[in-house]
């Protein structure tokens, strides 16, 4: 199998190099971008009545709160006489206690033969993915305001957080991707990683347990216009091998399906997707205590979602729900009772506005209902249901 991509790996290259000449050669350009985001928010979670103090009384968490958010994108490179664009890219992500870099790859570009991309980023199934007309912010307040009380102690419970992110959406593992030129509306991805390790210089072995191994990801889309009205239509498909050493469980794998229609600034559509894993995001599971046991029901979501831009305004509103079996975990009720998560159900509502201040310069507001049903890791007063409201309005700088 490696032999087999490394040998496509070449070919690819070898036709990329070989491209007739376009246009004059460039030389080497070092470019910055990215954006700072604030956020302030109001959030009404009703696990935060069981919060415990050091006492041992239950008290009310504080309910509003602040954040800071930014990336740093640094990208170098130019162009051959022959056409090939070629460039370098590192994702940072600044923190209070250091930077880390997120994403780092090589690019590799021919308008005529595709796109090859080289190193740590997502893979052609996110990439490529036809989704819902989402709302600004949507999943990314969740990450820190609406669901921020779930116990750090629990593995598991905090890979509930983002339900309803994209296919395989975070991971940046080490990978060869191979994205198409668009022929008649359609293109297509695949993307090659040997383990779910990333930057391998610095990160985890290769035999590091926990680790999905040789994963595969494709991807299949069609964009087009007829009389004004825009298409796009999807499918995306990530498979991996199990971890080595983990028994029990079933090998994860994700599919996605997707369509958006799009008229006179009004967006319509929706996204379907299942498989075999558990947690946030479909078909890579982080740790072994998300992997989908035998026996258990595939996991499955769906989201539609609707918006409308008017310059300099833009709304959307989105709804989903995910279903995903937790029947081996759970806890015990005010009777005793072990109450699992057998048919656990997320369901999300999220409403949000834009408003353009200046040329890079953003406001946004966003309200975000969240409520679960069979929730295992909860504390046993809640019996597996959590209702959170979430009022988050803020600002975004991108240069």
């Amino acid at each position: 199998m490696r032999k087999l991509l490394l040998g496509t790996t070449a070919v690819i290259g070898a036709a990329l190099l070989a491209a007739p000449a376009v246009q004059a050669q460039e030389a080497p350009t070092v470019r910055i971008s990215g954006w700072v985001q604030f956020d302030f928010a109001y959030i009404d979670d009703r696990l935060d009545r069981q919060a415990i103090g050091i006492d041992g009384n239950t008290r009310r968490q504080q309910q509003y709160d602040m954040r800071t958010d930014s990336r740093i994108t640094v990208r170098g490179g130019g162009k051959t006489a022959t056409g090939l664009a070629y460039s370098a890219t590192i994702v940072l992500e600044p923190t209070t206690a250091n930077v880390t870099s997120d994403q780092v790859y090589i690019t590799l570009a021919s308008p005529t033969l595709g796109t090859v991309h080289l190193g740590d980023l997502r893979g052609a199934a996110t990439l490529m993915q036809v989704r819902a007309p989402l709302p600004f912010g949507f999943n990314t307040a969740t990450t820190f305001y609406a669901l921020r009380a779930d116990f750090p102690g629990n593995a598991a419970s905090s890979q509930l957080r983002d339900m309803f992110r994209g296919i395989s959406h975070a991971n940046d593992s080490t990978k060869f991707t191979y994205l198409s030129p668009q022929f008649a509306g359609f293109d297509l991805g695949f993307s090659f990683s040997p383990t779910g390790a990333e930057r391998s210089y610095s990160g985890p072995a290769r035999s590091v347990a926990g680790f999905n191994r040789n994963q595969i990801q494709l991807a299949l889309r069609y964009r087009g216009n007829f009389g004004g009205v825009g298409v796009a239509a999807g499918f995306g498909m990530v498979h991996a091998s199990r971890p080595t050493g983990a028994t029990g469980v079933r090998n994860p794998d994700g599919y996605t399906f997707g369509l958006n229609v799009s008229y006179a600034g009004f967006r319509l559509g929706g996204e379907y997707s299942f498989g075999n894993y558990r947690g946030r995001d479909v078909g890579r599971p982080a740790n072994a205590v998300m992997h989908l046991p035998r026996g258990n029901n595939q996991s499955q979501q769906w989201i539609i979602g609707a918006g409308y831009s008017f310059a300099p305004f833009g709304v959307g509103i989105a709804y989903g729900q995910s279903y995903q079996d937790f029947r081996d975990q759970g806890v015990a009720n005010n009777q005793g009772v072990v109450r699992n998560g057998r048919n656990f159900r997320m369901e999300t509502l999220q409403v949000g506005g834009t408003y353009a201040i200046a040329p890079g310069l953003s406001a946004f507001a966003l309200y975000h209902y969240s409520t679960t049903r069979n929730q295992p890791f909860l504390p046993a007063a809640l019996n597996g249901r959590r209702n959170i409201n979430s009022f988050i309005v803020g600002t975004r700088l991108s240069f």
